[in-house]
């Protein structure tokens, strides 16, 4: 089966494709150093290391907002090695290609966003790519808009094969429609799994952050935050939890890895590499590995890579924002409170 890729929504930006194989030569040196000096090595929000790194959980949450500021508006493109359930026996293993970008509008709760993601699966005797499903979610400030060019193969064993494209309309933000999303680079770096912002979730008092100490993480100082949450006492369902946080601040408060410990047992782990400093004076991974490590990587049952391939921080219109539904599309539109089929 195929089905259009995303849309070019980044041939206008640099391809960060050879960065890796540029990473020890002079180029990028020079056009880091070009980036420092254009804004310094403070831009805004501290970048030390050592002891003059915030010591209290109140001065790193605010620093992490500071970094998250710079980011009003941003578009990347990426891919993602990952695995699939083909069907309720089967694994295989995935690949997709995604393209984020949101916008900060003033007046607007909610950052305009799109998420477009085209998932394959592939063939474990040949090595064939499929289309496994696509689509793409956006919020333009008033209503959240789907299009789902090709479900995924439970969905459409259980409709049919119909061969209709779908689209959704709903009014206002409808977080639950970009949770189905793949969430891209940006919100595996700066949001948790709650689809919550970093910083708002260091500051969850029901299970507060504390500083334990400082490590070092492929070479760099970090200051590792735990969260701890016990056992409830007369529950023998419950369990004991422990997430764990480690931040860079000499790289912009990037939480380059972290951890989810249950009943004494790593569950998740995450971990940020190949490090760019963008235009805005943000360091930003190119590389999100789930595990982090090589050796729990070989042996997991799931894991996710992130490749980022382009990145682009330039303004973005607010008509980028709004989904046109190809003709043949069915449409259940809650705005307009009717089904209709495009033309």
């Amino acid at each position: 089966m195929k089905t259009n890729s995303p849309r070019n929504y980044l041939g206008w930006t640099a391809n960060l494709g050879r960065l890796n194989e540029l990473a020890t030569g002079p180029l990028v040196l020079v056009s880091t150093l070009l980036i420092v000096l254009a804004f310094g090595s403070n831009v805004g929000f501290s970048q030390g290391s050592g002891d003059d790194i915030p010591l209290s959980i109140d001065d790193i949450v605010k620093e992490i907002r500071q970094v998250r500021e710079r980011f009003r508006s941003v578009r990347i493109k990426y891919t993602c090695s990952t695995l699939l359930w083909l069907d309720r026996s089967q694994q295989v293993k995935g690949f997709i290609e995604g393209v984020y970008a949101h916008k900060v509008k003033d007046g607007c709760d909610e950052l305009l966003q799109l998420h477009d993601t085209t998932t394959y699966w592939i063939d474990p005797n040949t090595g064939a790519r499929d289309v496994f499903q696509s689509k793409v979610c956006a919020f333009d400030g008033q209503a959240t808009r789907k299009l789902i060019r090709v479900d995924s193969p439970e969905v459409r064993r259980h409709k049919g094969s119909r061969g209709l494209k779908e689209g959704y309309v709903y009014k206002g933000f409808v977080r639950s429609q970009f949770l189905a999303n793949e969430n891209g680079p940006y919100r595996e770096v700066w949001y948790t799994a709650w689809y919550m912002p970093l910083d708002k979730s260091i500051t969850i008092t029901e299970f507060p952050f504390v500083i334990k100490g400082r490590e070092n993480v492929n070479g760099l100082s970090t200051i590792l935050l735990e969260s701890y949450v016990p056992k409830e006492p007369n529950n023998p369902k419950s369990h004991e939890g422990i997430f764990k946080l480690w931040i860079a601040p000499e790289r912009s408060f990037l939480p380059v890895k972290l951890e989810d410990w249950i009943d004494g047992e790593c569950r998740r782990q995450r971990g940020l590499s190949d490090l760019i400093l963008l235009a805005n004076g943000v360091w930003f991974p190119l590389r999100i590995q789930r595990p982090m490590d090589e050796d729990k990587l070989a042996k997991a049952s799931f894991f996710s890579i992130w490749e980022v391939k382009e990145i682009s921080l330039d303004p973005i219109p607010d008509s980028f924002f709004t989904i046109e539904f190809p003709a043949g599309t069915r449409v259940y539109d809650e705005v307009v409170g009717a089904n209709y089929t495009t033309y």
